[in-house]
C-alpha cells in the first residue's frame, strides 16, 4: 500500500507530495488541475517495471500507438514535452522507500547492466518524431534492489525489454473515464474466482447496483470471452447490454478481485452512477479494499457522490482521505488534504471544496 508518493516533471506536475494516504482517496480540483494526472502517477509507480503503460496511459487519452516517428504517448509524459525533463516518483510503501526514474534515450542495450542510455537533448515539441528512441525504468528500492527496464522504439512499434524473473510491484489495475467495460479482464478475474469458489463475494458487490442479479458465467463467443449475466429473465444477458453504471462498478470490482493489482485508480468514479446506488458503491468498495488487500484512488466532482462517501465510511473515517489539487497562477501544483472529519464538516458546513 503506498504512504506516501512524491511527483516530478510529470506531464503537467513539476512537483507534488501526497502525504498520509489511506485506503481510499478521493481526488478533487478544478478541470486541467492535474488530478488524472496523480491516478497515472500512482499507476506507474505500483508498475515499476513495466515501460509498456507509458504507451497505454497515451492510447486511453486518445494518442497514438507508439513507434519510431510517432512518439506522442511517450512525450506527452515528459514535463513541456521536454525529453530532457526525467520523470521521478518517490513513494514510501511499508516494505520501505522506492524511486522509479523515467529518462529519454537514444538507443538502449539489450544487457540491463550496460551503461545507461544517453538522454536526449532538447529538440523542442514539434520536431518529427522529437529523435525520442524509447525510454529506460530504474526502479531502486532500499533495500537494494535495482531494475532497468526498458520501450524501445521501431517503425512498427515498441519492444519491451525487462529482466527474467524481476519482481513486478504492487500492481495497478486502471477506470480510466472512457473505459465502462472489458469482458476479457472481466471474464480471466471472474474464471479465476470460480475455480477457487469465491464468485459469490463479486456477485453480491454487483447487487448493491442492480438487485435482480442472481449470478455471473464466463463464456465465449466466436472465439471472445463473454459475461453472462443471470438477472432473472428466461434467457442470460450479456453484460454489456446492462448499462454503464453496471459495467463501471463490474470493472471496478475486477480490479479490486484481480491477482496481479493491489491498487485501484478510478477516473471520475461517479461516471454512469445512478445516486440511489452511490451509497452502495461506496460500501462495497469500503468492504472489499479490506477483504482483498487493496488501495483505491480515484477522482469526483459530484458533490452526492461525496456526501454518499461521507456516510459510508462513518465507521471506518480511517480508510477515506480526501485531498484537493489545485494550480496556481504561476502553473504550480498544490494539494490540500482533509481526513474524514475534516471533510464531512466541511460538507456539513456547506462549503464546496470540489
Amino acid at each position: 500500500m503506498l504512504e506516501t508518493l512524491e511527483i516530478h516533471r510529470f506531464r503537467g506536475i513539476e512537483y507534488l507530495k501526497l502525504e498520509n494516504l489511506a485506503r481510499v482517496n478521493i481526488f478533487l480540483g478544478g478541470n486541467g488541475a492535474g488530478k488524472t494526472s496523480v491516478l497515472e502517477a500512482v499507476s506507474l509507480a505500483a508498475n515499476p517495471t513495466a515501460p509498456v503503460l507509458l504507451n497505454t496511459l497515451g492510447l486511453w487519452r486518445e494518442m497514438p500507438h507508439a513507434t519510431a516517428s510517432q512518439t506522442d504517448s511517450l512525450l506527452s509524459a515528459f514535463m513541456d514535452l521536454d525529453p530532457t525533463n526525467n520523470i521521478e516518483f518517490d513513494f514510501q510503501t511499508a516494505e520501505g522507500a522506492q524511486s522509479l526514474i523515467i529518462e529519454a534515450s537514444r538507443g538502449l542495450s539489450v544487457e540491463h547492466d550496460a551503461a545507461r542510455a544517453v538522454p536526449l537533448p532538447s529538440t523542442g515539441a514539434n520536431s518529427p518524431g522529437n529523435g525520442l528512441l524509447g525510454v529506460r525504468y530504474r526502479w531502486e528500492t532500499t533495500g537494494g534492489l535495482v531494475v532497468d527496464s526498458s520501450l524501445d522504439l521501431n517503425p512498427n512499434g515498441f519492444v519491451i525489454r525487462t529482466p527474467p524473473g524481476a519482481p513486478s510491484g504492487d500492481g495497478a489495475f486502471f477506470v480510466h473515464t472512457r473505459r465502462s467495460t472489458s469482458a476479457a479482464e472481466t471474464a480471466s478475474t471472474l474464471t479465476n474466482l470460480y475455480e477457487h469458489k469465491q464468485q459469490k463475494a463479486f456477485v453480491d458487490g454487483l447487487c448493491a447496483v442492480d438487485p435482480r442479479l442472481k449470478n455471473m458465467v464466463v463464456g465465449a463467443r466466436q472465439n471472445l470471452p463473454v459475461v453472462l449475466v443471470d438477472i432473472g429473465r428466461s434467457k442470460l444477458v450479456p453484460m454489456n447490454l446492462l448499462g454503464d453504471g453496471f459495467c463501471r462498478v463490474a470493472l471496478m470490482l475486477t480490479g479490486m478481485f484481480a491477482a496481479q493489482a493491489k491498487i485501484v485508480c478510478i477516473d471520475e468514479i461517479d461516471s454512469g452512477l445512478y445516486a440511489t446506488v452511490m451509497e452502495s458503491t461506496w460500501r462495497s468498495l469500503a468492504k472489499f479494499v479490506g477483504q482483498q488487500n487493496r488501495q483505491i484512488f480515484c477522482t469526483t466532482h459530484n458533490e452526492e457522490m461525496l456526501r454518499h462517501a461521507v456516510v459510508a465510511f462513518e465507521e471506518s473515517p480511517d480508510g477515506l482521505r480526501v485531498f484537493r489539487i489545485d494550480r496556481d497562477d504561476s502553473d504550480a501544483t498544490s494539494v490540500q488534504t482533509f481526513t474524514y472529519d475534516e471533510f464531512a464538516d466541511s460538507l456539513r458546513a456547506g462549503l464546496d471544496v470540489r
